[in-house]
């Protein structure tokens, strides 16, 4: 209260000649309106030494060479209230270049210098309004235009054991959302979504196919809140539509209906125990990188198709007036996926090939466990997190491979 600007102003440096300072600008302009702008730059060589030892020869040192970044973010935006609702918007600019260093072959040191650059610019522009239109009903719009650009160089001249490919691509990104919640009763609660996206991307390439995609999105949800009982299911509706300048160099269209079921019970009344389970039937599409890029895209790329099952529960205490709080969260999770999309490097580190593995199965845990101690005027929280993780794939029985660690 009474205070209308926030000024902070960092710096962190770090090995491999790291800098990185940042600013953050807060100011109430009036009791209903407010604004942030920051902004943040980022340095780093990225020279940092290793040893390996040549075949039979000598222990050797050497740089990683042509790992360098520069970036720079520059962040606005403004927050309003109104009556029953509140509204934002934001402005966002990211500016980088950088290097791809390569592999470091052991027994040439030094041959391959990988001079490949990359620069990107990323700017966005987006929008937000929410308003509660009487007791049970409330509606939300979300808008957002994105605009990309990408400027790939790999250079024979600086690096012979290279191609020469000078590479520049634009996306244009559009999408606007409306969303609309139905609070019938207390406990019971409906929701009705729409959304559409439009996206388009270009390149400076010889028979490039210039894609562009329209996505519509529908979402029906309910939700069911007793007091020990929460329940949520929903179902989406996907269509997405590809164009292309060029005959034949479209994905195809694609329509899919997915479900979702999300359940959590607390079993006492104390409620330090809290348990959860979800299915979730996912569907993704390829995005424009996979199917289009050149030396990357590939249009005959099939969708993912996952079922996700998760369990688990969180179990909380308050033990005393130090020990203020002990939260233990567990999860064990196992995903079935159909065509899953992986992405393979191949003669660089800008050329990878997306690929489709036919059956994938995935296995996981996640623990995670808080705590929270006060004493003296202060305040100390701790936080130890585990993750187990088994990706494997069996498409093929019949492969000496089959439920082996799926690549990248």
């Amino acid at each position: 209260p009474g205070k209308v600007t926030n000024l902070n102003i960092a710096i962190k440096g770090g090995s491999f000649e790291t800098i990185n300072p940042s600013l953050l600008w807060e100011n109430r302009i009036t009791d209903k309106i407010s604004s942030s702008v920051s902004a943040e730059y980022m340095s780093t060589s990225g020279k940092y030494k290793f040893r390996y030892a040549k075949r039979d020869g000598y222990d050797t040192t050497e740089v990683r060479e042509n790992g360098d970044v520069n970036a720079l973010r520059i962040e606005g935006a403004l927050f309003g209230k109104v009556h029953n609702g509140e509204w934002k918007a934001k402005v966002y600019y990211y500016n980088s270049e950088r290097g791809y260093p390569g592999a470091a072959v052991r027994e040439e040191p030094g041959k391959f210098r990988h001079q490949d650059r990359q620069w990107d610019d990323n700017l966005f522009v987006q929008a937000s309004f929410r308003k509660r239109a009487g007791k049970s009903y409330s509606f939300l719009l979300n808008a957002k235009y994105a605009y990309d650009y990408l400027h790939y160089l790999s250079d024979p001249r600086l690096d012979e054991t290279t191609m020469y490919v000078n590479n520049r691509y634009r996306q244009h990104q559009s999408y606007i959302s409306s969303a609309n919640l139905f609070s019938l009763i207390d406990w019971l609660s409906l929701s009705l979504s729409a959304d559409f996206q439009w996206n388009t991307l270009s390149a400076d390439l010889t028979g490039f196919v210039y894609p562009q995609r329209y996505t519509f999105l529908t979402a029906a949800a309910a939700s069911v809140r007793r007091s020990k009982l929460n329940l949520q299911a929903s179902l989406l509706h996907t269509y997405v539509k590809d164009v292309t300048e060029k005959a034949g160099g479209s994905a195809g269209d694609k329509l899919e209906f997915t479900p979702t079921i999300i359940a959590s019970y607390r079993p006492f009344d104390q409620k330090e125990l809290t348990l959860r389970a979800f299915y979730k039937r996912v569907f993704r599409m390829p995005t424009f990188n996979d199917l289009y890029y050149t030396f990357i895209g590939n249009k005959y790329l099939k969708p993912e198709y996952t079922n996700q099952y998760n369990i688990g529960f969180t179990y909380g205490i308050n033990p005393s007036k130090r020990l203020v709080r002990v939260e233990l969260q567990t999860d064990f999770y196992y995903n079935q996926i159909q065509d899953k999309i992986i992405a393979m490097p191949t003669s660089n580190q800008f050329r990878w090939t997306m690929l489709n593995l036919g059956y994938v199965e995935i296995r996981g845990m996640d623990l995670a466990l808080q705590t929270l101690w006060k004493f003296a005027g202060w305040d100390l929280s701790a936080r130890l997190n585990y993750t187990y993780q088994k990706a494997q794939d069996f498409t093929d029985p019949q492969s000496k491979y089959n439920g082996g660690q799926i690549p990248y």
